[in-house]
């Protein structure tokens, strides 16, 4: 079946950290999450997530976000409710270079580049978050965290099975990330407008 909508795919989608993409789905450990990315503005911020508060002792958590104290990106997770997080420091975020990463909870794995970071600590017991995660930023109980960050693409699997496939396009001057998936345009749910990328040549 033909794709209706009059998309063009562009090599990426860029937010001021302002603007953000509701992803319409709650963080689940049984996902797999794949995602590249590059950070756009040296200092602290979140690239996806959720989480239930604004303080560091979270009810809930799950945060992929990159800290300029540590100079690092860390996955925070947690079910919850007072627990501290989990924390993994495992790459130099200030190379500004575009990187991939694979998170895949139920196999305690997770990649940045093809490199495993250190100190992985998952939770045994599977659950879903409160919110859904947002991207371009973090859902902290329904209030975008938001970050300078470029998206290439965005993948959620459940085993072999694609739930999400956003990709950066634009329809006419507009930039959106499209699901392969469900053929849907998610657009800006924040302020402002995105940084377009160069159209994708193939």
């Amino acid at each position: 079946m033909m794709d209706l909508i009059p998309y063009q795919q562009i090599e990426y989608l860029e937010s001021s950290d302002i603007q953000y993409i509701d992803t319409g789905i709650k963080g689940n450990t049984e996902y797999k999450y794949i995602f590249d990315y590059k950070v756009e503005v040296v200092g602290s911020g979140p690239i996806f997530g959720m989480r239930n508060k604004s303080s560091f002792n979270q009810d809930s958590i799950f945060c992929f976000s990159f800290r300029d104290s540590a100079n690092a990106a860390n996955f925070y997770i947690n079910k919850g409710p007072g627990a501290n997080s989990t924390y993994n420091t495992f790459i130099n975020k200030k190379d500004a270079k575009r990187h991939s990463v694979i998170i895949d909870i139920n196999k305690s794995e997770l990649t940045m580049d093809g490199i495993s970071a250190s100190n992985i600590k998952f939770p045994t017991e599977p659950f879903i978050t409160d919110y859904n995660l947002f991207i371009f930023g973090n859902n902290v109980a329904g209030v975008n965290n938001g970050a300078c960050v470029r998206f290439y693409e965005y993948l959620v699997m459940n085993g072999d099975t694609k739930i999400q496939h956003l990709i950066p396009v634009r329809v006419g001057n507009v930039g959106y990330m499209y699901d392969l998936v469900s053929k849907q345009l998610f657009g800006n749910a924040g302020t402002g407008d995105f940084i377009l990328g160069p159209d994708k040549v193939y």
